[in-house]
């Protein structure tokens, strides 16, 4: 023990005795002793030799720098002028065979050599090569917009936009819901004050979690998100088994709303880890749960009367009541303070400087000084005041927080924009505020976007339906070829959304949307996609030439059209006019051997989409090109599936019929032939050598610049500029750096044996006869 307990002690006394040592300066000595210098004096030497080392090094590098250039210009030239892909190779015969060939007739266009044009006459053009194609005459959409079910009112979603954290193998990932997920709060069962939505509804979020999750290749098929229906809840689990970590999302310490999202889930809404986490049952009624609007809106407001004159009074923040879970006194005090403090500070509220809001136990809230309400946004009116029509006067109730949170289609509508698209022409109308009583109510709605319409694209250009029965909106042109598209709003969440004000989506058309689902296009095509039951089939397997294509209702009609297209097998090309609304498949080859069958294997895609056979289209069979010609004074129809072929040397490219009697099938005019003349093209052979002799003296010119090129000398002969050294450039600007450096290069190459032995090759190449020439 004795031993080692010195041998310990005695290692530590070196290493401080090493470690003072190199940390010794001026002032750890007496005074005057210079240390910087003296240890750069004793290791000159060396910095000399690693010095010298790093400049052979740098001089090595600029050589090869200088190597790759000249390769690259040698390679640019052996591209163009020594390459059998290259049009100007001038090892090949063609480079110097520059022929124009003429044709007597527009029909044919034909290029070649003189030799091979002379031998041949075209006496007649019968038939041209053509694809197997068909137009179908079946209308895709029914050529209406149709809104969802409309309501005066609903609760928005509050799903988008809000986030959790997943951890998986040691790495957080935030999911981060997309606004385009809006659940809609009316596809529910009312019960009392229960508001259930349906299982569908909470889907959607599931969905959203996931498309999250398939944007990130880190994550993406490794953990999902599953919904359970009967047991109504969520769970996370990973493809491998491996633990996960679920945990809210927060932006600062005081941010609760991952917390928040987590629990309206069903999660605890604190961190939770498993190979499989399973929350407990979701939230679905539409009063309570967090996936729905809790906030009063900051552009809520109320109208107050003060001595004669009338204000009003907006919110100016949102007031978020999720926390007082329903508490009327939370809540009224909550919107009177907001409403006093914009009383205090909006300069318009000046003449309300001695009114103060109260709100009494039950959160009704009052005025002192005698101003009373007249009015205001509906939620502000439904959910805190009493109406006598009778009287027109307002009544302060306990407030209410599921109409204080609701959307009504007025105040959503109220100031929004929507820009419709009519063929290419772009008119935006306006929900004015001053007409707010011609839109607050669903039914209303068709009157008064009629009228705007009207005045954008003239009177009755566009027609406006609503039915009372279904609470829809139609939207349809007079003229059947037009296109009407929903282009954009001011607010795409809440005005232009299925879940919005007009139930209508951003880029809604009058004809079939190729981003949507087969099963969101469903309602819009003329010929539904589902069985005799009304149910979607669970796959729709079409035949294209024989070849089968499969797809589900959860695939976009762009979709189909790109997999139909793509299937080399199939050997068609589908093509959709949104003028006409039909269908045009064609065959992607010309000739008899082509052909276009499509037909439904399983569902009704095929039908849906194309028509019937024989009675929406009726498809021509592909034919090939007839021609008779004359070869070398012998006489022959020649038959081709292709339009542009080659004929004894000669490359053809026939654009019409010609000199044919269709009646009798016989040549018209024996006389009228199509002959073809050449001339010498010299003008791009002068071109094309001046080009080739320019790149070959570019490449001598900077082969024997760099071998003769000499380095700069000072007095004693030696290399006055070397690679600088790390101290050096210290000193120096990077433009004094950069000049340096150009003088330093020079010379490097000087007498280099294998740019020698270039520019030897390369003469010789230019002086020397081709042997296969004689």
């Amino acid at each position: 023990m004795s031993s080692s307990s010195s041998s310990s002690s005695s290692t530590s006394s070196a290493s401080l005795e090493t470690s003072s040592l190199l940390r010794l300066n001026g002032s750890d000595l007496f005074s005057g002793l210079d240390t910087d210098s003296i240890i750069k004096k004793l290791t000159s030497g060396t910095r000399s030799k690693i010095t010298a080392q790093k400049q052979l090094e740098q001089k090595t590098e600029w050589k090869r720098d200088e190597y790759r250039s000249i390769e690259s210009i040698l390679e640019d030239f052996k591209s163009t002028y020594l390459s059998y892909t290259s049009d100007t190779n001038f090892l090949s015969s063609s480079f110097f065979e520059n022929t124009s060939i003429t044709s007597s007739s527009a029909a044919v266009t034909a290029t070649g050599s003189a030799d091979d044009a002379a031998n041949v006459t075209i006496n007649s053009i019968s038939q041209l090569a053509k694809e197997a194609s068909f137009s179908s005459t079946h209308q895709v959409s029914d050529k209406t917009i149709t809104s969802e079910t409309m309501y005066d009112s609903w609760t928005a979603s509050d799903a988008g936009g809000k986030s959790l954290i997943v951890n998986y193998k040691g790495t957080d990932y935030t999911l981060t819901m997309s606004y385009s997920v809006q659940l809609d709060s009316e596809n529910s069962t009312v019960s009392g004050d229960e508001k259930t939505v349906d299982s569908s509804e909470i889907q959607k979020v599931v969905d959203g979690l996931n498309n999250q999750i398939e944007d990130n290749s880190s994550i993406k098929d490794k953990i999902s998100f599953s919904y359970d229906e009967d047991t109504n809840k969520i769970s996370l689990k990973a493809a491998d088994d491996s633990q996960v970590i679920l945990k809210p999302y927060a932006a600062s310490k005081y941010d609760t709303s991952g917390t928040e999202f987590l629990k309206s889930l069903g999660f605890s809404g604190s961190n939770q880890s498993g190979t499989s986490i399973t929350g407990g049952e979701v939230d679905k009624n539409v009063n309570t749960s967090g996936l729905f609007n809790k906030t009063v809106s900051s552009s809520s407001y109320i109208k107050v009367n003060y001595n004669n004159q009338d204000y009003t009074v907006k919110l100016g923040a949102d007031i978020d009541i999720y926390a007082a879970k329903g508490d009327s006194k939370i809540i009224g005090n909550a919107i009177a303070k907001q409403i006093n403090s914009q009383i205090s500070s909006d300069s318009s509220l000046t003449g309300l400087s001695g009114v103060t809001a109260f709100a009494d136990s039950d959160g009704a809230i009052t005025f002192s000084s005698g101003a009373t309400v007249t009015g205001g946004s509906t939620n502000m009116v439904n959910g805190l005041y009493s109406y006598d029509s009778t009287n027109e006067t307002y009544t302060a109730k306990a407030a209410d927080s599921k109409e204080l949170t609701k959307s009504y289609i007025g105040d959503t509508l109220e100031g929004s924009t929507v820009t419709f698209n009519l063929n290419g022409v772009k008119k935006t109308i306006t929900f004015d505020a001053t007409d707010k009583s011609d839109y607050d109510t669903a039914d209303e709605i068709k009157g008064y976007l009629k009228d705007k319409l009207d005045n954008a694209f003239g009177e009755d250009t566009v027609t406006v339906g609503y039915d009372t029965t279904s609470k829809k909106l139609t939207l349809e042109t007079a003229d059947g070829n037009s296109v009407l598209t929903l282009s954009s709003s001011s607010d795409s969440i809440n005005v232009l959304n299925k879940a919005g004000a007009l139930r209508m989506s951003v880029g809604e058309s009058n004809r079939a949307e190729t981003s949507k689902t087969l099963e969101e296009l469903n309602g819009e095509l003329s010929a539904g996609l589902k069985d005799s039951d009304g149910k979607f089939y669970d796959e729709y397997t079409i035949s294209v030439n024989g070849k089968e294509l499969s797809f589900t209702k959860d695939q976009t009609l762009g979709d189909v059209i790109s997999e139909i297209n793509d299937a080399g097998d199939a050997g068609v090309t589908v093509s959709y006019s949104q003028t006409l609304n039909t269908f045009r498949v064609i065959a992607d080859d010309t000739g008899s051997q082509g052909k276009v069958e499509i037909k439904d294997v399983s569902g009704n895609l095929a039908e849906s989409l194309f028509g019937t056979s024989g009675t929406d289209y009726t498809a021509t069979s592909g034919q090939d090109l007839k021609m008779n010609v004359t070869l070398n004074g012998s006489t022959t129809d020649i038959t081709r599936s292709t339009n542009n072929f080659t004929l004894d040397g000669l490359t053809l490219q026939v654009g019409d019929t010609y000199n044919y009697d269709s009646t009798n099938n016989t040549i018209a005019d024996s006389s009228q032939k199509i002959t073809f003349t050449s001339d010498n093209n010299t003008d791009d052979l002068y071109t094309n050598i001046v080009s080739l002799v320019n790149d070959y003296n570019k490449i001598i010119k900077e082969v024997y610049t760099q071998v003769s090129e000499s380095p700069e000398r000072n007095s004693s002969n030696k290399v006055k500029y070397q690679p600088l050294t790390d101290d050096e450039k210290e000193s120096m600007s990077d433009d004094e750096i950069t000049a340096w450096n150009t003088k330093a290069k020079k010379g490097l190459l000087q007498n280099d044996s294998a740019l020698n032995s270039l520019l030897t090759d390369f003469n010789a190449a230019v002086e020397q006869a081709v042997s296969s020439a004689g």
